[in-house]
């Protein structure tokens, strides 16, 4: 299970850089924290469907950096995202709401049937995703009972990749 771990980590890492090379940044060590986290934050909605996929918006709220690089990675993609930036509550058009480090407290009202995503942020009990950074690396933990609330399905390369999956209800 440990070797698989590795294995699935290792992809997705190859993945990403693989991702941001062809974003036109020359190398990981010239890659910002900010634009790192919105390729991980990319590449894991890539690998997590959720509910109304098709018609909802990406928004970010208290992170204008990431939603910065979200926007550029979008562009550059064949896969592209709606992604803007909104205030505290976020708008029913928001399937996904990525809340930065910026961003006060949310309410389990804001949170509601949203596929949440904390980035360093202060409401991390409510997030289907919290990306955090652990020493040197970024690292992810997954929250099942939040992802089902709103409507998230993750597959299993992403559930080994986790660092840490709380179970669900």
């Amino acid at each position: 299970a440990l070797r698989l771990k590795a294995f699935v980590t290792l992809s997705l890492s190859a993945a990403m850089l693989l991702g941001l090379a062809t974003h036109g940044l020359a190398s990981a060590a010239t890659v910002s924290d900010d634009e790192l986290r919105a390729m991980i934050v990319f590449r894991l909605l890539q690998f997590s469907p959720w509910r109304e996929q098709d018609r909802t918006e990406i928004c970010v709220i208290g992170g204008p950096q990431i939603h910065q690089q979200l926007q550029s990675i979008s562009q550059n993609s064949k896969q592209k995202m709606s992604v803007r930036e909104v205030k505290v509550p976020p708008p029913s058009s928001c399937g996904v709401v990525i809340v930065g480090p910026d961003a006060k407290r949310l309410s389990v009202e804001h949170a509601q049937s949203k596929f949440l995503i904390c980035s360093s942020c202060q409401s991390k009990e409510l997030a289907a995703i919290h990306l955090y950074r652990n020493g040197d690396k970024l690292q992810f933990d997954i929250n099942q009972r939040a992802a089902q609330i709103g409507g998230v399905h993750f597959r299993s390369s992403v559930l080994k990749a986790a660092n840490k999956v709380e179970a669900g209800s």
